[in-house]
């Protein structure tokens, strides 16, 4: 095992680990059923973490490996969960709601370079969130007004519970203050879910979740600030209509 992709701690993110160091470890009577790799972040050069394998087969391997023996399982010894609640802002906090389990259990997942797992727990969290993230869309397009389709085209959005089927519906652009890299990110967002997972490789699946994750903490992010916009609006409004109000009198 020469290479292996996984969270860093120091690096704060996904990194590929190389080996260092391997050595044997025996349970007893000489027999050595688990080899140890020890290996180092390849940017930080400081981060370690270390893998033991099972061999099957529990013989006296003494210091040589033999070519091609087969073993059970690969496991990597525990570490400290990494800092899951300072991944998400407070806007995402909000929009995902009772799912932030499942969102944080993704989240867990996509740091540890898991990549079927992560998509499995945000595409099953995003079955329920999309129509609260749907009804935020929705109010930012009643506030700005003569979105009249769009609202309408949101509805038949939130009727649809499958995401393929779903797709036809985003036709028309959202607010251009929502845009993710100038598309709609609701329509990058349920393409991404769209895609199914049989017979996908673990490396597409963690490109699939972590398209999710970022386009939704993008989405929740700029949603807030319109919210907080429109309300800042609004306040100033009503008070330059008191002083005109004064002025008047």
């Amino acid at each position: 095992m020469k290479r292996v992709s996984a969270y860093c701690e120091k690096c704060e993110g996904q990194r590929n680990f190389s080996t260092v160091a391997r050595d044997l470890w025996s349970e007893s009577e000489g027999l050595l059923p688990f080899l140890a790799f020890r290996m180092m972040c390849d940017d930080c050069k400081q981060f370690v973490r270390q893998y033991l394998v099972q061999f099957k087969e529990l013989e006296k391997l003494k210091h040589r490996i033999p070519p091609n023996i087969g073993f059970d399982g690969l496991g990597r010894l525990a570490f400290a969960d990494p800092p899951l609640v300072s991944r998400f802002s407070g806007s995402m906090s909000k929009l995902i709601g009772g799912e932030r389990d499942l969102f944080f259990k993704g989240r867990r997942a996509e740091l540890e370079g898991l990549g079927i797992g992560a998509f499995a727990y945000y595409r099953r969290a995003m079955e329920t969130t999309k129509l609260r993230l749907i009804d935020e869309v929705k109010s930012v397009a009643e506030q700005l007004g003569g979105m009249e389709d769009l609202i309408k085209e949101l509805d038949l959005l939130a009727a649809e519970p499958q995401f393929a089927k779903a797709l036809p519906y985003l036709k028309h652009a959202l607010p251009p203050s929502l845009d993710y890299a100038g598309q709609n990110p609701l329509k990058v967002l349920y393409q991404a879910l769209s895609v199914g997972m049989h017979g996908r490789s673990d490396e597409e699946c963690l490109e699939l979740a972590e398209v999710v994750r970022a386009v939704l903490v993008d989405l929740s992010e700029k949603l807030s600030a319109a919210k907080r916009s429109d309300r800042e609006a609004r306040a100033a409004l009503t008070i330059l209509a008191k002083f005109n109000k004064n002025a008047a009198l």
